[in-house]
């Protein structure tokens, strides 16, 4: 999604096309690892806004997780999301 002019949109695209009790799951990259923080096409959420758009969108339950690190004691470079049409 960090390249889709208008996330909103098409996070409700996917709600209306899933069934009740369908998932809809993906990864979005956390600003500054896996592109340029200052290009201009990419459009970074954080935990908070993601959640808040899969939630303003009809998705319950919605379960957000950072992930993608390379070591252990590397800091995450992406947030995993999962979120359930009721």
């Amino acid at each position: 999604m960090p390249h889709v002019a208008d996330q909103a949109e098409a996070v409700h695209n996917v709600h209306c096309w899933l069934r009740h009790g369908g998932q809809f799951a993906g990864t979005v990259p956390i600003p500054g690892h896996a592109h340029a923080a200052d290009d201009p096409t990419v459009r970074f959420l954080d935990r908070e806004q993601l959640h808040d758009l899969l939630w303003q969108t009809g998705f319950d339950p919605i379960f957000i997780m950072p992930t993608g690190s390379v070591n252990e004691d590397d800091p995450p470079v992406s947030l995993y999301f999962r979120a359930v049409k009721p």
